[in-house]
């Protein structure tokens, strides 16, 4: 019954009452039965993890929800081997994974995120109480923060339904629309959306570019909302949100390997013209990071250094990191953790220029270094190349074709061109 409605919050996502129709599937799903009669006996479901094991390794799934997993809070010490096995299988095969934080937020010292929802190459999802512009955590998701490194966890929330607005969703096992609650459906909700920006575009985005715009474009919390409860926001359920440019602004995706010891230079494009107010830099930055197990405290091998650079080849001291520590962790922790933002998998930001001759020709400076038990690597050791992605919004008050201006001086960006839509009768 979970699973079914699980995989249908995936196709059609939460149904909206008075509707006869059911929203549109983006893709087809393959719904696999991973719980046996005997699943329970070990808390750890080991016979659970080694089937969904056998699944992704057949490397011709893209994305993954996992809305099941051990109940138990993580360890700071110990990574899980749900954890452990799964970050190896979203690096390995590039799966963007969606997974349920966990049901047990209002249980007294029981209410951190559960394996493997500390996963730094999945998106974990809590729920958010409320489909409406009022949310806030739903009391029963569980919350963060993750370990370092993986910090910020989850890495934001989604609606999963509440007492006073349960979650809708079809039911094919009793053929009707019934209401549910539980981070379990705001998992597969985030999955749905990733899908649909996906199979909305010609353009071909990799699982941790399209992790990077689900972040870059979820809806920031209230000052009164801890990050710790919400991540860094709600996310989108609408991919046109996601895909459109808002007015006066710009968006730009890079996705890529690093290769090892490679550096790379990504400039920012700013038009030719001083810009008469405010300008505002929103960033985020995603890995696919190679994993070790064996070592909690460092447990990412790959780690990116970004550099920002305000006015390239002009006023090179002013060269600072755009992320910093303070973006990932509380200030309270700034001398244990002086380093460990390096080595975080996601980054993101959103930084504010008042004067007019700040910025000219700024530009990130991007490093991929590596380490082995807490020790850094020379370059022969280094892991394996890395994915990332680096999305980037440019928004410029007072100048609202700062788009146009942008494709004239860098013709060599390509816009994200949108497929003919196709409307199917799913009623």
């Amino acid at each position: 019954m979970h699973g079914n409605e699980v995989t249908s919050t995936f196709l059609f996502g939460h149904v909206l009452l008075g509707k006869k129709a059911l929203h549109q599937p983006y893709m087809n799903v393959d719904h696999y039965r991973v719980l046996s009669p005997l699943s329970g006996h070990d808390p750890d479901l080991f016979d659970v993890l080694h089937r969904v094991k056998s699944a992704l390794d057949t490397g011709k799934y893209k994305f993954a929800n996992f809305s099941l997993g051990p109940r138990m809070p993580i360890d700071d010490h110990d990574v899980h081997a749900w954890t452990a096995t799964l970050d190896q299988l979203c690096a390995q095969h590039g799966i963007f994974a969606s997974i349920a934080v966990g049901n047990d937020g209002d249980v007294d010292e029981a209410n951190r995120i559960q394996p493997p929802s500390d996963m730094v190459n999945g998106v974990a999802v809590g729920a958010a109480d409320s489909a409406s512009a009022k949310w806030k955590r739903a009391k029963y998701s569980c919350i963060g923060p993750g370990r370092s490194p993986g910090y910020v966890k989850p890495d934001g929330i989604a609606f999963g339904g509440s007492d006073s607005e349960l979650f809708t969703v079809f039911n094919p096992y009793l053929k009707k629309v019934v209401g549910v609650q539980g981070t379990s459906y705001a998992a597969p909700l985030v999955l749905r959306t990733a899908a649909g920006v996906d199979a909305s575009t010609t353009f071909d985005l990799s699982a941790i570019a399209l992790k990077a715009l689900m972040v870059h474009r979820a809806e920031a919390p209230r000052k009164k909302q801890d990050r710790e409860e919400v991540g860094w926001g709600r996310f989108r359920e609408n991919p046109m949100e996601i895909l459109e440019c808002e007015p006066e602004s710009a968006t730009i995706i890079f996705q890529d390997t690093l290769a090892k010891g490679q550096y790379r230079r990504c400039p920012i494009p700013f038009p030719d013209l001083v810009l008469p107010g405010l300008v505002e830099i929103q960033a985020t930055f995603c890995i696919h990071a190679q994993t070790d197990p064996e070592h909690a405290v460092n447990y990412t091998r790959s780690g990116i250094g970004v550099v920002f650079r305000p006015r390239f080849a002009i006023g090179e001291e002013k060269s600072t990191e755009f992320f910093g520590r303070y973006s990932q962790y509380p200030k309270t922790e700034r001398e244990r953790r002086d380093d460990a933002h390096k080595w975080e998998t996601c980054l993101h930001r959103t930084r504010r220029f008042l004067e007019p001759n700040t910025l000219a020709g700024p530009i990130f400076d991007i490093e991929y270094h590596a380490r082995e038990a807490g020790k850094s690597l020379s370059v022969k050791s280094v892991p394996d190349d890395v994915r990332f992605a680096l999305v980037i919004t440019i928004k410029a008050a007072g100048v609202p074709d700062i788009y146009n201006l942008i494709r004239q001086k860098y013709p060599v960006l390509l816009p994200v061109d949108l497929r003919t839509e196709i409307t199917v009768d799913a009623s």
